[in-house]
């Protein structure tokens, strides 16, 4: 709730990489105090073990309308799977410009998975870097 009161808050970079007590419901907490206002977010999740696609998805439905760039790492995130990044891929802001995705050691996470993200990448991407 406080980081969502904050509207004059353009960037944030957060890491709770290796926090294996962080869980979708966490994710849901983060989603719903994303500051309104936000043009850069770096997440990073590495190695959290317990977050599956829906904790993912319910990230990207938070994800700020007027966000610029975007970096988020699920890096050896073993339970999100292909529908957790098509979800992702939906919930992409439009006017996104800059987007770095890492799920290496993302097993679940196939080819529909990559070819979700392919189809929905706004066109406002220039900068691309996603990792598998």
């Amino acid at each position: 709730e406080v980081l969502a009161c904050d509207s004059t808050m353009g960037t944030l970079s957060l890491s709770l990489a290796n926090y294996l007590e962080v869980t979708d419901d966490d994710m849901a907490a983060l989603s719903e105090g994303l500051p309104p206002n936000l043009h850069t977010l770096s997440l990073n999740f590495a190695g959290c073990t317990n977050i599956t696609s829906e904790g993912l998805s319910l990230i990207a439905q938070g994800l700020p309308i007027r966000l610029r760039v975007l970096e988020l790492t699920f890096t050896g995130c073993k339970q999100i799977d292909d529908e957790g990044v098509r979800s992702l891929a939906r919930f992409l802001p439009r006017g996104l410009s800059e987007l770095r995705l890492h799920f290496v050691n993302c097993y679940l996470i196939g080819d529909a998975g990559a070819a979700a993200l392919a189809e929905a990448l706004p066109t406002s991407v220039m900068k691309l870097q996603a990792t598998f």
